[in-house]
């Protein structure tokens, strides 16, 4: 179909649609394939670019001059892998599945009316339905079933009927029926756990995602996993088989969540914003979403800060304790490396640390540590000298939650994906709701997480299903899901969201947090926080 841009080969989009296969194999509905070969090659032309003759898709880009080919050229560059299309500022690319396409308009005019007035991008809601012969004139020649021009940043394509009734039985087949997970009325959601999460902390969010969707026609499936991160493949597998889910909503995890996301890619689920320590790298074309990526977020905005500081230190030492420590470190080191820093550095355990003689002028210190162990190291250690740095996290040890001595404080950094005042917004919007609920006041961070995911997803499922209603989609769609989040959160302008610095969206952007600074005590006495840098964009 048409493109407006071409944004170049789109190898996770193929990955997408094989794991779209492979789950409704699972959840026993035909694939592409099984249904019809004629299915299979539109489905090669929309995704890969390839005709059926196996050459590349060429397209004419509206200049008229410049060319694309292959995957550059394919349609789901622009129309999405669901079909539906996007929008990108001002830009509508209209949708193409076929529940829309080959129907008329929703504000069509019946035989001899009048179209209702709309812009000229949005002519597809009033224009007759295409057949494939008016496809093909589409694509060749830019014109409407009406006859008239389509918008001049749809490209041209020379495909012959035979490709054009590939084209048009996969865009038939495209997004037309309910995802697996999607059982009448009723939407069947999991959430995953990861066996490092403490019991305090699993029930935080539990409580959260059960009141939400007992006011939501969700039926919520805890998929707990044991075991170390490399038999969780296969528990994952085993909770699907069992009962195939729409998507995994929240979830909670601590440096391993790897597994989780090559579940999500390998079926086609979308994982919307689970509380991770360290999110995988999500890439252009995920299927989960994430708030940040965590550690190693954090670690890049203070190696951004120890490179520009002036002077840097000499040296840097890391004390770790757990997995997420270490890679966090690791991250951390990296990161310098890459910026190109002379600081040495030199990773130590707490035990190691607390028996350490002074430390040498013009060095800094960062605790990639947790409340408990900050703890119980304050305690062991002789002090920190005046003039040292030391940087915590507060993804490991949220500021809330430490109680630090005043002795401590001038010389204490906090490296934060997290904003004060959002905190204070959202605890001021969560707090009724919470109380209307009969929930605790408690570990207040993972709660606000667990609500955002679930208010998110419910406001994506809500404009899905308006949508529907209108006649301008299809049913319940695991890819429409995806671009709908990424739509709504572009958009998204709301005190109910989490502790994070501004949230932001947008098609392939699979990370909502972009960006923190650093915070420090407001005073020697002060229980506040106030930024000690500008915001940093990594």
């Amino acid at each position: 179909m048409p493109a407006s841009r071409f944004s170049g080969p789109s190898g996770g989009w193929r990955r997408a649609v094989f794991g779209i296969v492979a789950a409704l194999f699972l959840a026993g509905a035909a694939t592409a394939a099984d249904v019809d070969p004629l299915v299979e090659a539109g489905r090669r032309i929309y995704v890969d670019g390839i005709l059926p003759d196996g050459t590349p898709l060429k397209a004419i880009r509206f200049d008229g001059v410049s060319t694309a080919a292959g995957a550059e050229a394919a349609c789901v560059n622009c129309h999405r892998p669901s079909g539906y299309g996007s929008i990108e500022g001002r830009i509508l690319v209209p949708p193409v599945a076929g529940a829309v396409l080959f129907a008329p308009g929703v504000f069509a005019p019946a035989a001899g009316g009048r179209p209702a007035p709309v812009r000229a991008i949005e002519r597809f809601r009033t224009r007759s339905a295409y057949d494939e012969q008016k496809l093909q004139r589409a694509l060749r020649e830019g014109i409407d079933p009406d006859g008239k021009p389509l918008q001049p940043l749809m490209a041209r394509y020379d495909l012959d009927a035979s490709a054009v009734k590939a084209l048009a039985a996969y865009l038939r087949w495209l997004s037309a029926g309910p995802a697996p997970g999607v059982a009448g009325e009723t939407l069947h959601l999991g959430t995953v756990i990861t066996p490092d999460v403490p019991p305090q902390q699993r029930e935080a969010l539990l409580e959260v995602l059960r009141a939400y969707a007992a006011m939501r026609k969700w039926q919520l499936h805890v998929w707990q996993l044991t075991g170390a991160p490399r038999e969780w493949d296969a528990q994952l597998d085993e909770h699907y088989r069992r009962q195939p889910v729409f998507a995994l909503l929240s979830g909670a995890g601590a440096a391993e969540w790897q597994p989780v996301h090559r579940f999500c890619e390998r079926h086609a689920v979308a994982c919307v914003l689970p509380s991770v320590e360290l999110a995988p790298d999500a890439g252009r074309d995920s299927h989960s979403l994430y708030f940040s990526s965590g550690l190693s977020l954090e670690a890049q905005l203070l190696a951004h800060e120890l490179a520009a500081g002036a002077p840097p230190p000499r040296e840097l030492f890391q004390v770790v304790e757990d997995d997420s420590g270490e890679r966090a470190a690791r991250l951390l080191e990296r990161a310098l490396e890459q910026a190109g820093s002379r600081i040495a550095m030199r990773r130590l355990t707490s035990r190691q640390y607390a028996g350490m003689a002074p430390l040498p002028a013009q060095s800094a210190m960062v605790w990639w540590l947790r409340p408990e162990q900050i703890a119980g190291l304050i305690a062991a250690a002789p002090g920190v000298p005046p003039s040292m740095q030391l940087y915590l996290s507060a993804l490991l040890a949220p500021p809330e939650e430490l109680v630090i001595p005043d002795g401590w404080k001038r010389s204490l950094r906090y490296v934060s994906v997290y904003d004060p005042l959002s905190a204070l917004r959202t605890q001021a919007s969560l707090r009724p709701w919470l109380k209307r609920q009969g929930i605790p006041e408690t570990n207040l961070r993972l709660r606000a997480d667990a609500y955002a995911a679930c208010y998110f997803f419910n406001n994506a499922v809500t404009a899905m299903q308006l949508q529907a209603a209108r006649g301008i989609s299809g049913p319940l769609g695991r890819e429409r899901l995806i671009e709908t989040l990424e739509n709504e959160l572009t958009l998204f302008r709301d005190d109910s969201a989490p502790y994070y610095w501004q949230l932001g969206s947008g098609p392939g952007q699979h990370l909502l947090v972009k960006g923190g600074m650093l915070l420090r005590h407001a005073g020697p006495g002060d229980a506040e926080w106030e930024a000690c840098t500008a915001r940093i964009v990594p």
